[in-house]
């Protein structure tokens, strides 16, 4: 058993700059969609499933989710931030999605390990979330399961919910 006390300051920290609450929308995922490999960062602009075959880097976002209804599993394969300074990269990216479900993913090294904006019904499930600035930033996105994750040793927050994103479901994180 780990001592607590031994434990960075940026370990387990949430920021919310807003009501949290326990109740959650059911949500569609594109389960039943065909699975795609990827194997390079890149913008996904179509629903479906995608499964990620292996380690990827990047020295700008590396994934930038460009649609509705996308699953992106990482497979537990990492997702790494190589930033020249100045750089404000993001792992994995959203905005004004909904019904996205981010899985399995080890993402590092980044300003945002993953971060999602206006983004509704959607789940990030099972995802490691390390040496970043701020782990998973959730703003003005409402609605959204965010289950078992480990936000370790990033340098700001963990999980950080800023600017009216009401009705997160918080769980076993």
């Amino acid at each position: 058993s780990s001592n607590s006390a031994n434990k960075p300051k940026s370990l387990n920290r949430l920021k919310t700059t807003s009501s949290s609450s326990s109740s959650s929308k059911s949500s569609k995922f594109a389960r039943d969609a065909v699975t795609t490999s990827i194997s390079n960062c890149q913008s996904i602009s179509a629903p479906g499933n995608y499964i990620l075959v292996n380690n990827v880097s990047s020295s700008a976002n590396c994934f930038t989710l460009g649609s509705d209804n996308i699953v992106l599993d990482c497979n537990k394969f990492s997702i790494i931030g190589v930033q020249p300074l100045g750089t404000d990269a993001t792992g994995i990216y959203g905005a004004n999605r909904q019904n996205i479900s981010i899985e399995n993913c080890v993402v590092s090294n980044f300003i945002n390990g993953i971060k999602v904006d206006s983004t509704t019904n959607s789940r990030f499930l099972n995802n490691t979330i390390i040496n970043n600035n701020y782990g998973l930033r959730l703003f003005s996105s409402s609605n959204n399961l965010i289950e078992s994750n480990k936000a370790l040793n990033n340098l700001i927050y963990g999980f950080f919910l800023q600017v009216s994103s009401n009705n997160n479901t918080i769980t076993s994180n």
